[in-house]
């Protein structure tokens, strides 16, 4: 139970650093809902005590009646007033809580993304920030409408009776007990069945997503997907049916003491009015109470309750995601206006290859270099630890700093990855998102356009020109890959950084279009530290040194006619590629 409190106080905390007011107003609305049901049931009381002994009395007979009318009218407006309440802020609270999900989730390092277990705890998290507004909301409603209820309810049947209360008690604390064993066997089912999910949902996409659907149907692969996710369901819900049994074995006991504790009730009333310990006006007040009491209290334990035990693993795991703390990747600037690599090792999570092992370099500022090599050599690893994207796990990198009077000038990046975003937005917004400080020139994305090879004016295939939206799902054009890559190489100009990265840019274009590509990155290039990272030797010619990895390590350095005078892995590379266009 400690554990429950401690998740659920997790979330308040969160929500209470948002708005503090919003909670306090949603726990007034409780308390005075709590309030209204003891001072409904305190009028019906006076009300029938009246009657009982002027009876005679006509007029303020109707005038109590009257009273007793706007009473309930006045407490059946205030509960839908109390409901609306309740819902709005349960969207008001999933908004917060989702916006923290996305918050924690812009901020994990990549190299986060390469864990194994990391897609199926994000999945579990993303579960969980949907359930945990409800889980708030209906804890705060426990702490500020049902135990200041119970409370008084007590009060009320101790001051009737002490036996009243011991039987409240009794039927109270075994029906916490069978909630608390629900909430631990939800928690066990979803650790269970969220493994499911995630591979259900994959074979899902494999089917219908259009990054799988074209080789799926090419394939004919539809039947083997639909027997995965077949085997996949007949596990959950042979796994769910075992749980569902254990649930419903506590829930009928819950169930069996409270209809006892009841009867309980009902008996030990009409002992008291037999006895003429209470009135017979109190005695319909009770039942009239008791009726109210079991509507409340079945509300909490068969909604509220089972709710709670349901959302509890859920929200435990988005807890359990957003309270991971990772390390600062903190930047190391240097004088000597170079790009410094010293003994960096870098290692992907789950597996004992080493992607960069102890490689060392300066890389000279206003200099263009091409890192080579074979397939997984490692130059996209060693790409994305020169961005800053992956931590460095041994030796260190440090980039050259400026001063300029007493202010320190840091240098900036832009980049070009092989895989690159398909952004569903408007052409012009594709390109000036990788700069959105600075002021939107609309002519300068028009001329970049143009230096990338994309005739922007063309209205059969842009007909709203830069403002042409490109998404077919939001109804607008969908572009080639090599387009999609010009859009991509736009976006890295325009963004202008003092370091240049480009990483396979001529990966989705013709031989014709690379050199085009080429010239660019040469333009580009000027007055920049440029790297480009790629297997095609033929941009050698344009970069002043070229750096070959083979497994990891920087095996040769120099010019494109040092490395072939070097005999070396270069090239026969180099050779190995000429062969294809030339025999």
């Amino acid at each position: 139970m400690k554990k429950k409190i401690t998740i659920w106080c997790e979330i308040y905390k969160l929500i209470w650093s948002f708005s503090p007011k919003h909670l306090i107003f949603l726990s007034t609305l409780g308390l005075i809902q709590a309030l209204s049901v003891i001072f409904q049931l305190v009028s019906i009381q006076t009300f029938i005590s009246y009657v009982q002994y002027n009876i005679s009395d006509i007029r303020n007979t109707i005038l109590s009646l009257s009273i007793i009318g706007v009473v309930l009218i006045l407490r059946r407006l205030y509960n839908a007033y109390f409901n609306y309440n309740i819902n709005k802020h349960i969207v008001w609270a999933q908004d917060i809580i989702m916006q923290n999900f996305i918050n924690h989730t812009a901020h994990t390092p990549l190299n986060e993304y390469y864990n194994v277990d990391f897609e199926t705890r994000k999945n579990k998290a993303i579960q969980g920030a949907e359930s945990a507004s409800l889980f708030l909301i209906i804890g705060l409603m426990l702490i500020s409408f049902n135990i200041p209820y119970f409370i008084f309810i007590g009060l009320y049947y101790s001051y009737m009776s002490p036996s009243l209360l011991f039987t409240l008690i009794l039927i109270i604390i075994p029906c916490f007990y069978a909630i608390h064993k629900n909430m631990h066997y939800y928690k066990e089912l979803e650790d269970k069945i969220s493994k499911n999910r995630k591979v259900t949902e994959y074979y899902y996409r494999c089917i219908g997503n259009i990054n799988y659907i074209k080789e799926t149907k090419t394939l004919n692969a539809g039947n083997y997907f639909f027997e995965k996710i077949n085997n996949e369901a007949a596990e959950y819900y042979s796994t769910t049916h075992r749980h569902t049994k254990l649930v419903l074995k506590n829930s009928i006991l819950g169930e069996a003491v409270k209809f006892i504790g009841y009867v309980c009730i009902f008996i030990t009333l009409i002992l008291l009015v037999k006895n003429n310990i209470i009135s017979v006006g109190l005695f319909i007040a009770i039942i009239t109470s008791l009726n109210d009491m079991y509507s409340v209290f079945n509300d909490m334990v068969d909604r509220d309750f089972k709710s709670l035990s349901s959302f509890y693993s859920e929200v435990v795991n988005y807890i359990d995601y957003i309270n991971i703390k990772y390390k600062d990747n903190i930047a190391e600037y240097n004088t000597c206006n170079t790009i410094s690599l010293n003994n960096v090792t870098y290692s992907y999570p789950n597996t004992s290859l080493t992607a960069i092992n102890n490689f060392s370099f300066d890389f000279e500022v206003g200099k263009t270099y091409a890192i080579v090599g074979e397939n997984g050599a490692g130059k996209t690893t060693l790409s994305r630890l020169i961005l800053g994207l992956l931590p460095v796990q041994e030796g260190s990198i440090s980039y050259p700093q400026k001063n300029n009077g007493s202010k320190k000038i840091y240098p900036t990046f832009s980049a070009l990855f092989q895989t690159y975003d398909k952004y569903p937005l408007t052409v012009a917004e594709n390109i000036f998102l990788s700069d959105c400080k600075k002021d939107t020139d609309y002519n300068e994305i028009n001329n970049i356009l143009a230096e990338c090879g994309l005739d922007i004016n063309d209205v059969h295939q842009f007909p709203n020109s830069i403002h042409t939206m490109l998404s077919r799902e939001f109804s607008g054009i969908e572009l080639s890959g090599g387009q999609w890559q010009r859009i991509a190489l736009a976006r890295c100009m325009y963004r202008d950084g003092d370091i240049l990265l480009l990483d396979e840019p001529s990966s989705a274009i013709d031989p014709i279009n690379e050199s085009t590509m080429y010239k660019t990155f040469k333009e580009m290039s000027v007055g920049k530290t440029s790297i480009i990272v790629s297997h095609r030797l033929g941009l050698t010619s344009i970069v002043d040194y070229i750096l070959v990895l083979d497994k990891g390590k920087l095996i040769e350095y120099g010019t494109h006619d040092e490395l072939i005078a070097l005999n070396g892995k270069y090239k026969q590379m180099y050779l190995s590629q000429s062969s294809n266009y030339f025999n």
